[in-house]
């Protein structure tokens, strides 16, 4: 057992709690509880449960404080910490050759340089981890309090390759590790990043075989094209984006193995991202055929999910455009471009409302999502577009979380000063952008944290 001894920093006291009222401050560190050190947040919130409670306090001028706590069955102590890891974030120690970081260009928000690979934020954030850097001992902390569901960065289940693909020898006892969850029970979602000639056709088939026999402990199978910048320097030597008619056969593949899976689980169990179906031109499944979308994250269901969404605005509401001297501009990738546009042609007067793709010079004109746009990406769409009286609608996940900063770390401000144009940033749903066009002040019923 680890008796290491971490700082859990208080960034916030609720007002009139526990806390404020034993004379807790913002800055001070608690160190233990009950005299246990904590790992992370999951300690404390296993540790804080007692009703009676000792807590081992370091204060800002260095003093150790003990506080002995007596309070009401699940009453909150009232301390908030600037981070869930007290030990430190489990970076990601692999050299996966489509690593999506290795294709950032230097100048962009820092955060984005973070190779997070630790389970704890796998369960907190859905975040996915490859396991490589999880130790036995994690895993049997990971059973013991239940974290689940966790998702999991698969790409094969074959151990040499596997190896070979995360540029990782810890890499290749991947199967041995899911198995230990899942006779536990944890539940897991999983993903393969598809790469042509390389973990495709039959080792596609023996991952998918393998995975599925852990059903319903692993409860879902993401299949996701790689992605490739133009960053990526040394991947675009020997990795290439899946052609048209690759596609095709991937998803050929993938419905070929539901129909099985259908007979035996009564679940599809397998998905294949938008992504396939959009670069080759097919048309997105039906809802029902996502079975509640657990990969939508992912990216699996995605544009089905915004399409109802953006539908169901107008089947729960009767709606006029308020203001007719108003115009708005939409903008998104390449990917999404067909289908936002088709709704929009649908719904709305085309004097009123314009729909924009812009191509993505940042990273490269082969990234086609629209959540990799960057400021200057939209700038250089824009610069020819009339934009008088217009608002220029921006969906949140272009940008950092409570920052309003893009990738390229331009802000709002910026970039409504470059257009000279009034930026109406809404949350992603295909109900937030009907809603937003038609001036209404309805609450948003559903959003996710991918971009249109």
């Amino acid at each position: 057992m680890n008796n290491s001894i971490f700082k859990a920093f208080i960034n916030h006291v609720e007002p009139n709690s526990i806390a404020e009222e034993v004379d807790i401050k913002m800055g001070d560190k608690l160190l233990k509880i009950n005299g246990t050190p904590l790992r992370d947040i999951l300690d404390y919130h296993l540790l804080a449960e007692n009703d009676f409670i000792e807590l081992e306090i370091e204060k800002e001028n260095g003093e150790l404080w003990e506080i002995d706590i007596e309070r009401d069955p699940h009453e909150p102590l009232g301390i908030s910490f600037n981070e869930e890891c007290f030990d430190g974030l489990n970076k990601c120690l692999n050299k996966c050759v489509f690593c999506f970081l290795k294709g950032l260009p230097k100048g962009m928000r820092k955060t984005l340089y973070i190779k997070d690979d630790d389970y704890r934020h796998s369960f907190l954030y859905s975040n996915y981890i490859t396991l490589t850097n999880v130790s036995w001992d994690d895993l049997a902390r990971i059973i013991k309090y239940k974290l689940s569901p966790l998702y999991i960065s698969v790409h094969t289940t074959n151990p040499e390759l596997r190896e070979n693909i995360l540029g990782s020898r810890l890499a290749g006892d991947i199967f041995e590790k899911l198995k230990y969850l899942a006779k536990s029970d944890i539940e897991m979602h999983t993903q393969i990043v598809l790469c042509p000639d390389l973990n495709d056709g039959a080792e596609l088939d023996k991952s998918i075989e393998d995975l599925s026999s852990l059903w319903p402990s692993i409860k879902s199978l993401a299949i996701v094209p790689v992605g490739l910048t133009k960053y990526n320097y040394l991947a675009n030597k020997y990795l290439r984006h899946f052609s048209i008619e690759e596609s095709i056969l991937v998803m050929d593949k993938i419905h070929k193995w539901q129909k099985l899976f259908l007979e035996k689980f009564n679940s599809r169990f397998v998905f294949a991202a938008d992504e396939f179906f959009l670069r080759a031109n097919i048309n997105i499944p039906n809802e029902a055929d996502y079975e509640n979308y657990p990969q939508l994250e992912n990216g699996v269901g995605l544009v089905r999910n915004f399409v109802n969404d953006f539908k169901d605005f107008f089947k729960e509401n009767q709606f006029t455009i308020f203001d007719h001297n108003k115009k708005f501009l939409i903008v998104t990738g390449q990917s999404a471009f067909p289908i936002i546009s088709s709704l929009i042609k649908e719904f709305y007067n085309q004097d009123i409302v314009t729909v924009h793709q812009i191509e993505n010079r940042f990273f490269g004109n082969s990234i086609t999502v629209a959540g990799l746009l960057t400021g200057g990406d939209i700038i250089q769409g824009l610069k020819e577009v009339i934009k008088e009286n217009s608002i220029l609608l921006i969906s949140d996940v272009l940008l950092k979380r409570d920052d309003n900063i893009f990738l390229d770390n331009m802000n709002v401000s910026q970039l409504e000063q470059s257009l000279d144009v009034k930026v109406q940033i809404i949350e992603n749903s295909g109900y937030a952008l009907a809603n937003a066009i038609t001036g209404g002040e309805l609450d948003v019923k559903t959003s996710n944290s991918h971009s249109w």
